[in-house]
């Protein structure tokens, strides 16, 4: 067990565990070659660089994009000035250059920034910059037009109006309510005899088929039995593919729109905390961070941020076992202090915003797990022995529910990076979306969560999709399944124990969605805060 033990020595007991080898992020990257031919698609420049981005306004797809974002009210979008200074973009979101003359006649202020932001901040991941402008691409406006018949072969988002955004969510909630009605508990082990078991979400295949039967057709919801009778017949007539079957939506409410959304506090956070002692992209603005600190940041931004989100996770999951009831304590702070190195091991942390010692104590069975921070799971796997016959299935729900609890409940989940950034409430590794849209529909004005001003409106439903073998829940621990935390959406519902884990319906994802589940946009500006269609 560590205790206290200087910097040099604790290196040294890591051994490979923590100190072998960087994680490089996610599957995904691309070749420098690949990286560079998809980003010069979209931007201008060399992407493995600091060079200040610039958007390729010759590209079709962006020239879309660049109309849609222009259409969107100023009150639905948020920058972080960190990045817009260091790329010479302006001061702030209200304080923004013109677009350069190659853009389209007409571009606003705020989508160009959008644009240069997505270019620089993902230009060392092309193919989050390519899957964001096709995301965009797939921005709909609910109109205020009577809602029409739904054509199963397009995109339903597309035909949903702003007039049926309510009887789906009454008739998503029902659903759920129905399929959870007589679900019994889940046996883990004999200490944990009736964990909830996992409510199933909605297929795309499940949504053609409410939005086609029932919303378009004004039909209440009736019983789980006469819905899955039609269903079958819906699906069995031809309407739905191989795909819609076999993923789930998910959704996001937000009250604005960033090049980082979805991003979890954990990622953007530690951007700031580089960004706004930068400069410009490789000169430090103060003695808090140096030079090279402000270039490795803007030139392997994405993987920064993920592997950021990634070590405070670590320092939540690895703790010591002796923390485990403080950290348990909802109403305990458990603090982040983050290190410029996080993709060789897990954050500092603290029970205390103004802690004096910040602690590096780890699960000794952890740090002596040879190369456990290269691995998806970091070591969690072989720290559980999940997957194998000898599983610790007590250890393994004990460490997944601590989290999503934290996560879920974040009001002492604080961050003090020790150069000035320092929050008491809202950090987490995680982003949290619900899996039934109803429950995030709560947070598409400001106030729940974001206390920015009002305009009366809606803003936005970010809707995901998710491969159904990467639900991670209860029955996934019952079933011994491995986690993959660069994959799993963990399911609060199940897991989690707290009233909020109940309530939400949330799912929590390490960082945020990657390339192929950014479904579509929902721009909610034509319905009231009220849920009134006010355009």
């Amino acid at each position: 067990m560590l205790k206290k033990t200087p910097l040099v020595a604790l290196v040294l007991m890591f051994g490979h565990a923590a100190e072998a080898a960087e994680y490089n992020g996610p599957a995904g990257y691309l070749s420098s070659t690949r990286n560079q031919s998809t980003w010069a698609k979209y931007c201008v420049g060399t992407a493995n660089s600091t060079s200040k981005p610039e958007v390729n306004y010759a590209n079709a797809d962006v020239k879309k994009a660049a109309g849609i974002l222009t259409r969107v009210s100023p009150r639905s979008y948020y920058f972080y000035s960190g990045p817009i200074k260091a790329y010479g973009l302006g001061t702030s979101d209200s304080n923004l250059n013109p677009p350069p003359a190659s853009a389209p006649p007409g571009t606003g202020k705020l989508a160009h920034a959008f644009l240069a932001l997505l270019c620089g901040e993902f230009r060392d991941r092309a193919g989050m910059v390519e899957a964001k402008i096709r995301w965009v691409n797939n921005m709909f406006t609910l109109p205020t037009t009577p809602q029409g018949p739904v054509d199963t072969t397009k995109n339903v988002w597309s035909q949903m109006s702003a007039h049926s955004y309510r009887p789906y969510l009454r008739l998503s909630s029902a659903l759920f309510y129905a399929k959870q009605q007589g679900n019994p508990d889940i046996k883990l082990s004999d200490t944990y005899a009736a964990v909830d078991a996992p409510v199933e979400a909605q297929t795309i295949c499940e949504t053609k088929y409410m939005m086609a039967e029932y919303v378009a057709k004004n039909k209440p919801f009736d019983n789980l039995q006469s819905f899955n009778a039609g269903l079958k017949s819906f699906s069995d007539a031809g309407n739905c593919t191989q795909t819609d079957k076999d993923y789930y939506y998910d959704f996001r409410g937000d009250s604005n729109f960033k090049p980082n959304s979805p991003e979890s506090n954990g990622m953007i956070w530690y951007s700031s905390s580089i960004s706004n002692h930068c400069k410009d992209t490789t000169t430090a603005k103060d003695t808090k961070v140096t030079n090279a600190e402000c270039e490795a940041y803007f030139k392997a931004p994405f993987r920064s941020r993920w592997n950021a989100a990634r070590a405070g996770l670590g320092a939540w999951l690895f703790r010591d076992t002796k923390h485990d009831a403080m950290f348990r304590e909802e109403g305990q702070d458990v603090v982040i202090r983050p290190h410029r190195d996080g993709r060789k091991r897990p954050f500092k942390f603290a029970f205390s915003l103004d802690a004096t010692t910040w602690l590096e104590e780890f699960m000794s069975a952890w740090t002596t797990l040879t190369g456990a921070w290269t691995k998806k799971d970091m070591g969690f796997n072989a720290l559980t022995k999940l997957g194998t016959a000898g599983v610790n299935v007590n250890l393994a729900y004990e460490r997944l529910r601590d989290a999503v609890n934290r996560h879920t409940d974040w009001y002492n989940s604080g961050f003090n990076d020790g150069i000035g950034m320092k929050r008491r409430q809202a950090y987490s590794p995680f982003v949290a979306s619900s899996y039934e849209m109803s429950e995030s529909d709560n947070f598409t004005s400001p106030g729940t969560t974001v206390s920015s001003p009002s305009d009366g409106k809606k803003h936005w439903m970010f809707v995901f999709r998710v491969k159904k073998t990467n639900w991670y829940n209860s029955k996934s621990l019952k079933d011994n399944k491995a986690v993959n935390f660069d994959e799993n959406w963990f399911d609060e519902t199940s897991l989690g124990t707290n009233g909020l884990a109940k309530s939400e319906k949330a799912w929590d994802r390490l960082g945020t969605a990657l390339e192929g589940e950014l479904d579509s946009i929902l721009y909610l500006h034509n319905i009231s805060s009220y849920g009134e269609v006010d355009p």
